[in-house]
């Protein structure tokens, strides 16, 4: 454990209360309209977690290169993951909200994940992480055509990748937020399956 950690249900309300977009069966968005709902949502993707840490899910290396100190650490234990964007408080809020998702899932489940790790699309392995966050930064630049590759390689084999636009509770009209361009953006770069919007009665 580092240090002291938010309950589960204040992490993930920091972690999901603006999510709003979902990929059919690998990526998924989750919206998080009033605080008292944050349970309920840590609940709901938990047991999506659960199955997709107990499913049967592997990929091979691409490359013979040695693992390096942080592939050793995320390969010996389960841990969850979040793309580091470089905004140091945006990465804060994404550790502290897996933090509170894992804490949940150590309370309620047999799973016991370690502290979340913070990753590199352009660098680190992403196979050793069976889910990695990514918020949506509202500028800045698309990873490299390699890592958007890496990434797709990812999904195929059963990764779980949850784009995270944070910005239901503020974008109520037509027009497309900062952060819902960016994703347009590295959509069009990605081989994914099309994405629909959480319906109303989503919990």
């Amino acid at each position: 454990m580092l240090g002291q950690t938010p309950s589960p249900a204040h992490a993930l309300h920091n972690f999901v209360q603006c999510n709003k977009y979902a990929e059919r069966e690998i990526a998924h968005y989750y919206s998080l309209s009033e605080y008292k709902l944050a349970l309920i949502e840590t609940a709901s993707l938990a047991l999506l977690l659960i199955i997709t840490l107990c499913a049967p899910w592997t990929e091979a290396r691409s490359d013979t290169q040695p693992l390096s100190h942080k592939d050793r650490d995320g390969a010996l234990s389960t841990r969850l993951a979040y793309v580091i964007t470089g905004d140091i408080s945006l990465d804060e809020i994404s550790r502290e909200g897996l933090q509170g998702l894992s804490l949940y899932l150590q309370d309620h489940t047999a799973i016991e994940p370690e502290a979340p790790m913070g990753v590199d699309l352009e660098s680190d392995t992403l196979s050793l992480y069976p889910l990695i966050y990514w918020p949506m930064p509202s500028s800045g630049q698309s990873p490299s055509q390699a890592a958007l590759a890496r990434l797709e390689t990812y999904m195929r084999n059963g990764g779980l990748v949850i784009f995270d636009t944070r910005d239901a509770a503020s974008n109520f009209n037509a027009t497309p937020s900062a952060e819902t361009l960016f994703l347009q953006s590295l959509l069009s770069g990605l081989s994914v399956p099309p994405l629909e919007e959480i319906p109303t009665n989503h919990v």
